[in-house]
């Protein structure tokens, strides 16, 4: 069983963030929807809360949550036609540019989607997702450049587009939905990312619980623990 992470590491440096405004041009260019993702997003809670009586496990509204993303996140990208669908290692991701781009979608904690803090995943990357993300760690790539200077970059500049394992981050936070989709620098050998290279934060979904939506308990996110490879 995965062990829950007790609080963020700060990173060596500090990451090139995207805000809010500039999310959805930014993500055009690796062919990622935003508005797709956020509707993902939108219909998994939407699923998950319904799964709130006595008779279902502890663990049912967790599971549905991440298991309903991952399906509406990989049609998604699989219909760009940039993506494709693959499971190494039973890791449910997508890849582009022969697995020089891989997506994920983990859960994050409470730091996810927030500019102020830097977030973590919520509960530790098995083995295969650490040695995937980390395989640009040293490549020269990770250098450091301005927020200004991405925005300048051609489409085709991997300044622009770091390649690696791309993140979307998912985590409610007393009835709003916050994430991200962000490329960590690096994870540790305990799972855990020590440093971001990229985070784009994706616009809050605050107007989840409406009409017959069942309201989402903070605690949703943390109903499942397990591990992905």
């Amino acid at each position: 069983m995965s062990q829950a992470h007790p609080m963020s590491p700060q990173p060596a440096s500090q990451p090139i963030v995207i805000d809010q405004v500039d999310a959805e041009s930014y993500l055009e260019g690796l062919s990622i929807s935003l508005p797709d993702i956020l509707d993902g997003l939108t219909d998994a809670y939407d699923a998950a809360s319904n799964r709130d009586d006595s008779y279902w496990p502890t663990t049912a509204r967790g599971l549905e949550l991440w298991a309903q993303l991952v399906h509406h996140v990989r049609q998604s990208l699989d219909a760009s036609d940039a993506w494709t669908v693959k499971n190494p290692h039973n890791r449910p991701v997508m890849i582009r540019e022969s697995g020089n781009y891989e997506f994920a979608v983990a859960r994050g904690d409470s730091g996810t989607g927030k500019l102020d803090t830097i977030p973590n995943l919520a509960r530790a990357a098995g083995t295969e997702t650490t040695h995937s993300a980390n395989r640009f760690s040293a490549h020269e790539q990770l250098t450091l450049i301005t927020l200004s200077e991405i925005k300048k970059a051609s489409e085709s500049d991997t300044s622009k587009y770091p390649v690696g394992t791309w993140f979307l981050l998912y985590r409610s936070d007393n009835g709003i939905i916050r994430s991200e989709i962000s490329l960590p620098a690096h994870i540790s050998t305990d799972g855990f990312v020590e440093s971001w290279h990229v985070r784009v934060l994706l616009p809050d979904i605050d107007d989840f619980v409406t009409g017959d939506r069942k309201p989402l308990p903070t605690t949703l996110d943390d109903d499942i623990a397990f591990n992905i490879a």
